[in-house]
């Protein structure tokens, strides 16, 4: 069995996670830090097959996708929509009408791609051929290790 695939995956969930951060404060997307802390690894083995999946905290999918208009009758989030603005602008360091701005995004809610937001923060880390390239960087090399070493050693 080939027990570098694990480390490999390891290592390039690592990467991943890294890329997707790096993405986030590229696109000046970051306040507090909490989605990009939130990001988690998890690689599993089932039987022979080993699988890396990278998880996170539901804030992503509203970086990436935005958010639709409240629905009527929708119950009220926690924290609420005013206030997590008010500690997203307490992060960031400035001054808004979070009331205003809830009512607004409660009415239209948030449209991605936008002019400050092109909706890649994901999809460009993880896009097919960079996430290629780091399978042969990171994962190959500790593979073929394995390899000689069950080879040269068993």
């Amino acid at each position: 069995m080939l027990i570098g695939i694990d480390k490999g995956l390891e290592q390039l969930g690592e990467t991943l996670i890294g890329n997707i951060q790096a993405s986030q404060k590229r696109r000046g997307m970051y306040a507090s830090g909490r989605s990009a802390r939130s990001l988690r690894q998890l690689v599993q083995r089932s039987g022979s097959i080993a699988s890396l999946q990278v998880h996170g905290s539901g804030l992503w999918r509203f970086q990436a996708k935005g958010r639709g208009p409240t629905q009527p009758g929708t119950a009220h989030g926690s924290p609420t929509l005013v206030e997590a603005l008010r500690q997203w602008a307490k992060d960031k360091g400035i001054s808004i009408n979070e009331y205003a701005l809830a009512k607004k995004i409660h009415r239209e809610g948030i449209k991605v791609p936008n002019p400050h937001n092109d909706g890649r923060v994901l999809s460009d880390p993880l896009e097919p051929g960079k996430v290629t390239g780091l399978l042969k960087t990171t994962v190959r090399p500790i593979l073929i290790q394995s390899i000689r070493q069950q080879l040269f050693n068993n």
